[in-house]
């Protein structure tokens, strides 16, 4: 015996089938569009709670009216190698060093106790190659010098306003050139 036939749906049926899986799509898609919103609306939201939470957070761990003091900083990266240092030497200078991922002094930058200072920029093996110098009697120096220390080009300009440059020979013994 065979199956009994199923009634055929009439056309209003058909229709009325289609019309609810459109509307239960459109759902669908108002319901996807919902959630992207509300992920946006919660990443927002984190965002605008860190910032506002994160200087109240850090204004309530440090004290009011203090200051942190010490004689010397130091910081460090990531395998403990020292890299910068600002502190104070034993004679009173004053000193901010930098120094590369091998902790060789790169830069140097001094205030001396009877007031004159420094800005040393350093080679890769720790030579002095530019140097900038202000002594304490208000006359400056800026020196480019090889790979020993010695100056190769100098430019000095008194306390008075007086100035000028010299260009030395390779052991500093004769000026190839000076002007005035």
């Amino acid at each position: 015996m065979g199956q009994t036939p199923r009634p055929r749906k009439s056309q209003s049926e058909e229709d009325k089938m289609s019309d609810s899986s459109y509307e239960f799509g459109k759902v669908l898609e108002r319901l996807d569009g919902l959630e992207q919103q509300n992920r946006r609306l919660k990443r927002g939201g984190m965002i605008a709670a860190i910032c506002v939470g994160m200087p109240i957070l850090l204004a309530l761990g440090v004290p009011r009216g203090r200051s942190v003091e010490a004689e010397r900083f130091v910081v460090r990266d990531s395998r403990g190698k020292q890299r910068a240092v600002l502190g104070l030497e034993t004679d009173g200078t004053v000193g901010l060093w930098l120094q590369n991922k091998d902790e060789q002094m790169r830069v140097a930058l001094d205030l001396f106790p009877e007031g004159s200072s420094d800005l040393g920029l350093h080679d890769k093996e720790g030579n002095v190659r530019a140097w900038l110098k202000v002594l304490q009697d208000g006359s400056a120096q800026l020196s480019m010098n090889q790979g020993n220390g010695k100056p190769r080009f100098l430019i000095t300009t008194g306390a008075d306003g007086d100035s000028h440059l010299t260009i030395y020979n390779a052991d500093m013994s004769k000026a190839l050139w000076s002007a005035p």
